[in-house]
């Protein structure tokens, strides 16, 4: 039986020997713009020299500017999600080239676990600025937003009712907004993002250690083309009254990397002595986003094999189907297709298998009894910026197949080793879902694994 003992019974004083932090500023190889178009733009390169540094803490800045639109659709709108700007992210050690981090389709999985993992009180500090973008470099410069970002209350549209761009009809308080739209019709769009890699949930970048490489580690950020996580829209408060068009042209300005570097010298000294000497070897969290496209049907069904490529444990599985992203002659298949909006839509019944065996509820979840939110998904979005049915059904719909323990995601730590073993033998997830009317789906799903990252005098080692 262990033994507890009150505050005011220890005597021996403790000694705090703490990380402190300094940061540098990196400049990409080569510019520091990059034109926008119809594909993704880069990659976007950073050398991060052999030192002690905090992937968590560091930021990726870049400035959004849009071209001035024409005399109809005059008003730029961009994902309130700022980390959909981004298309892939891809981290390797030179040395060994181990791959530390490769997520493609980086959109989805921001759109699917950044507001679903980020707590509230983490959320509710995230820098705000309630304009909707610039039309000037100058202007936007003192403001820059970051992944997320509290939706707007105006003195004439206190709920926000109008338009989705806040979504806070459903959560007018705390509710996160889902676009920022311009203020003044007919002119450029800058919008300033310094996006924290802590944000980026369930990745090495998001890893809260201070860690040393002794070879040099490259981050290739690979820009999304426009229509991914941008449009035009002839309206300036809801673009649902007129369909959205494709973007005239944008680039990507003042890109560079705010590394969180070690400071206090005792600290270095211990962990690049550790580092060469023993090695230090930790959980890799590594997440995977990839698409199963379903033909027009109103029954969709597929199914994925859980091996070590995803990792030798899963963490979890996040779902959602998409419209798929060919645009659309109609208001709404266009507005959700190019900004990553995932509704219910005509989702009426579903259910996910592990080897032909349903996972949680046999009897799969009805979504017109809300089955999906307050018995598939609650637990796991406690806590989290998505806090209400309402913005989990209109504007945040995302299955989540947990195998944890049922608990929310903000309180996962993907540094302890937990998950679904398939190092032993592959597993079979399956996805059926029956839909109110025929239609076609582009299921995205979000398989975060968990492999074994080695430091050590060789170099980085993923297993």
């Amino acid at each position: 039986m262990s033994e507890k003992i009150s505050e005011e019974l220890v005597y021996t004083p403790t000694v705090n020997n703490h990380s402190t932090i300094i940061y540098r500023n990196i400049a990409p190889q080569g510019q520091s713009s990059l034109t926008l178009g119809s594909a993704l733009s880069g990659p976007v390169e950073f050398i991060v020299n052999p030192s002690c540094w905090n992937p968590s803490k560091s930021k990726l800045n870049f400035q959004i500017n849009l071209d001035a639109s024409g005399t109809t659709y005059v008003n730029n709108w961009i994902n309130g999600n700022t980390a959909c700007a981004i298309g892939r992210i891809v981290v390797y050690d030179t040395a060994t080239n181990n791959l530390l981090m490769d997520c493609s389709n980086f959109e989805k999985y921001a759109q699917l676990v950044i507001p679903s993992a980020t707590h509230v009180d983490d959320f509710l500090t995230k820098a705000k600025y309630s304009n909707g973008g610039f039309t000037t470099s100058a202007g936007s410069t003192p403001y820059p937003v970051e992944d997320l970002t509290r939706a707007s209350q105006t003195a004439t549209d206190p709920n926000n009712n109008s338009a989705g761009v806040n979504m806070s009809t459903y959560n007018r308080f705390t509710g996160k907004q889902e676009y920022y739209s311009t203020v003044s019709t007919a002119n450029p769009t800058f919008l300033d993002v310094s996006l924290p890699f802590s944000a980026l949930k369930f990745s090495f970048l998001s890893v809260d250690r201070v860690l040393y490489a002794p070879s040099n580690l490259l981050i290739q950020v690979y820009f999304n083309s426009l229509d991914q996580f941008c449009f035009r829209s002839a309206e300036a408060t809801d673009p649902n009254n007129s369909a959205p068009v494709s973007v005239a042209g944008g680039t990507m300005r003042n890109i560079s990397l705010s590394l969180a570097n070690e400071s206090n010298l005792q600290i270095i000294s211990q962990i690049i002595q550790k580092t060469m000497s023993e090695g230090v070897s930790l959980p890799l969290p590594y997440p995977t986003c990839i698409r199963q496209s379903i033909s027009n049907s109103a029954s969709h069904s597929y199914q994925i094999q859980l091996t070590k490529a995803y990792g030798n444990r899963i963490l979890f599985i996040a779902s959602s189907p998409f419209t798929p992203n060919q645009g659309g002659t109609t208001v709404a298949s266009a507005y959700i297709s190019r900004n990553n909006y995932h509704p219910r839509g005509d989702l009426t019944l579903y259910n996910t298998f592990l080897n032909g065996i349903a996972i949680f509820y046999p009897q799969g979840f009805d979504c017109s009894k809300g089955e999906d939110y307050r018995i598939a998904n609650k637990e796991y979005l406690k806590n989290s910026v998505i806090q209400t049915s309402g913005e989990y059904i209109a504007g945040n719909w995302v299955h989540f197949d947990n195998w944890t323990g049922t608990k929310s995601l903000t309180e996962l730590d993907p540094l302890l080793v937990d998950g679904l073993d398939v190092g032993a033998q592959n597993s079979v997830f399956q996805v059926q879902a029956t839909l109110s009317a025929s239609s076609s789906a582009s299921w995205i799903n979000v398989i975060v694994g968990q492999k074994q990252m080695t430091l050590s005098a060789n170099g980085i080692m993923v297993q």
